[in-house]
């Protein structure tokens, strides 16, 4: 499943085989990871009880850990970070990898 975030937002791919990949949204994050010699950011995700997502990211050996709160209202993935309770809207991305700007 591919989700995208907003309008002009990330787009994460959510694989069978517990793969993530993270594309960055155009612009200056997009540029940055560019300069890295990167695409997109990998991970892997599980499902947890009481409907946690976890994802873990390794962004150039450096792990990053993220649990969030797993909901769908009115078609879109509601996802809620646990430690800031910060809340992202994703709607279902059927376009290219990347996406283009």
């Amino acid at each position: 499943m591919a989700a995208r975030a907003g309008l002009l937002g990330a787009v994460i791919v959510y694989q069978a085989d517990h793969r993530v990949l993270m594309y960055p949204p155009c612009g200056a994050k997009r540029d940055a990871l560019g300069a890295m010699g990167l695409q997109f950011v990998s991970g892997t995700w599980t499902l947890l009880d009481a409907g946690e997502l976890a994802v873990r990211i390794d962004l150039m050996g450096k792990p990053m850990d993220m649990r969030t709160s797993l909901q769908w209202q009115e078609g879109q993935l509601v996802l809620r970070e646990l430690s800031s309770g910060s809340v992202d809207k994703f709607g279902r991305y059927d376009g290219p990898l990347p996406p283009a700007c």
